[in-house]
């Protein structure tokens, strides 16, 4: 029996009830009439409102920009009038400023052919500053501003690019599709990554319960030199740090970040918003996010708007067919506890 890397104290084996999804392909969520945009869907600043009621936004235009430093930007997801600038809770307990904007004109992006940019020309400045204006941020979890995460600060070296691939969360199978369905977008990303941080190794850390996204993974990552480093199914196998010392054995030390042992990590999640952002002028949007569990009529893997409501999601996948114990936000590990169904999707869902 082979044995695969894992860290080294602790973990657990919870249920991974990932057979409720896994094999499900992605599909389109409805487009909303009705979205709801949070101003800050990322650590940091909260993103300053370029817009006000009665306004009218496309498809993909910015309506709030990054406040400082670590900040982000924030798009529309439809073409609509915005109807109000209002607060609400997100399911992690945030209250922030939303934008809530009702469909109406023509979408600029969904259905169209775009010209895909040469990126490779780019000055990394460049490349940040794109990452930056377009919103991308962390979709594992914690939701950093990514073109702060890609600055590597004075004094600091990079020497491995860590791709976080482990999904260890119970039920959740969005990244997993995600590598079998947009493998080109994941391998594009990692390239402009390693354009920015020139690092002398690329890891894919997975865990081994995902064994054809690992064959995928391996015949489009390793022509490239990127290493497939399948991982032992163990929870938190995904967590930073633990991936860290399971796939390389650095650790990382109390309070620090992964810098200082020279690492830079990033989602799958993530390298594909970035390569959207590069290649196709395409903002953060939309994510894929999994809807599952034993009261879910049907579970799926959805790509859906940001700003779209759970509730329609759970709609979508023919309802709830008996009350649920508790609805989950983020997954059962690491998720939030809510009771609001109208609560949106946001970039870290």
């Amino acid at each position: 029996m082979k044995k695969f890397r894992s860290f080294a104290r602790g973990g657990i084996h919870p249920p991974g009830n990932k057979g409720y999804t896994s094999d499900k392909p992605i599909r389109n969520a409805p487009l909303p009439a009705t979205v709801v945009v949070p101003f800050s869907q990322h650590i940091g600043a909260p993103s300053k409102p370029l817009v006000a009621p009665g306004d009218h936004v496309e498809e993909a235009q910015i309506i709030g920009e990054p406040a400082g430093f670590i900040s982000s930007s924030v798009h529309s997801p439809i073409p609509g009038i915005v109807k109000e600038i209002t607060s609400l809770y997100l399911p992690s307990g945030m209250k922030t400023d939303v934008a809530v904007i009702e469909l109406d004109g023509e979408f600029s992006r969904l259905g169209k052919t775009h010209e895909n940019r040469d990126w490779a020309a780019m000055e990394n400045a460049e490349i940040l500053e794109v990452i930056k204006n377009h919103g991308v941020v962390g979709q594992g979890g914690a939701t950093f501003p990514s073109h702060v995460k890609f600055s590597i600060p004075k004094g600091r070296t990079c020497d491995v690019f860590l791709v976080n691939a482990a999904e260890c969360e119970p039920y959740l199978s969005a990244d997993h599709r995600v590598m079998l369905e947009s493998t080109d977008d994941v391998i594009e990303g990692i390239r402009i990554i390693k354009k920015l941080l020139s690092p002398e190794r690329v890891i894919i850390g997975i865990e081994a319960n995902k064994p054809d996204a690992i064959e995928v993974l391996r015949a489009a990552g390793e022509p490239e030199g990127i290493e497939i480093m399948p991982l032992k199914v163990k929870y938190p196998q995904g967590a930073e740090k633990n991936l860290i010392e399971a796939t390389i054995g650095r650790e990382v030390p109390s309070g620090k970040l992964p810098i200082e042992v020279g690492v830079i990590n990033a989602n799958v999640g993530t390298l594909v918003s970035v390569c959207e952002a590069l290649r196709d002028d395409k903002p953060v949007i939309e994510r894929v996010v999994t809807i599952s569990g034993g009261a879910i009529a049907h579970p799926a893997n959805i790509r859906a708007r940001v700003g779209s409501s759970i509730r329609d999601l759970i709609e979508e996948c023919g309802g709830l067919t008996e009350e649920p114990a508790r609805f989950v936000s983020g997954g059962p590990m690491m998720g939030f506890t809510f009771s609001n169904l109208d609560s949106p999707v946001i970039k870290g869902t």
